[in-house]
């Protein structure tokens, strides 16, 4: 039996008592910045899967990757760097981590889809001109957002999960 202050007084007298429905709901939370108050730039932009042996040959295969950046205007502020946000996966679309924007709001917060996911270009499975996925990969992408595209000379990163 549960205790008094735990049972829902909205139940019927024959319904079944829910584990999950546990007295009345709470309030819903207040509207998020990253829909209605952070100002945000989208982009996309092209990165070279190079080969092993790093040379930019013709064979060397582009990647778009989508990017959002909240904030923009404090990109290059030097006394505030900007964090650089990198979600989980692989699979995942860094949306889920957007609430970021929230609690972070001193600074620019950038978010980026990674290869194969959310927004950005997909690897052909069946092409063999695309390399594996890896970690490494991965890497040399967010390198060359990070110097090519948004060019940052300090930064904070935040890693999730993957």
């Amino acid at each position: 039996m549960l205790p008094t202050h735990l049972l829902d007084s909205t139940k019927r007298k024959n319904e079944l008592r829910s584990h999950t429905r546990l007295g009345s709901a709470p309030p819903p939370p207040p509207p998020s910045l990253c829909v209605t108050g952070a100002l945000s730039r989208i982009g996309r932009w092209q990165v070279i899967n190079r080969n092993n042996d790093g040379n930019n040959s013709k064979d060397n295969t582009a990647v778009e990757l989508s990017y959002c950046i909240f904030r923009p205007r404090q990109l290059h502020d030097i006394d505030r760097p900007p964090l650089v946000v990198i979600h989980g996966g692989p699979s995942i679309p860094s949306n889920y981590l957007l609430p970021v924007v929230n609690g972070v709001t001193d600074r620019t917060v950038i978010f980026y889809d990674q290869w194969g996911c959310g927004k950005s270009s997909r690897p052909l499975r069946s092409s063999k001109k695309f390399p594996q996925f890896s970690i490494s990969k991965m890497v040399e992408h967010l390198q060359q957002l990070i110097e090519e595209c948004w060019k940052l000379t300090s930064y904070h990163l935040l890693g999730h999960s993957f």
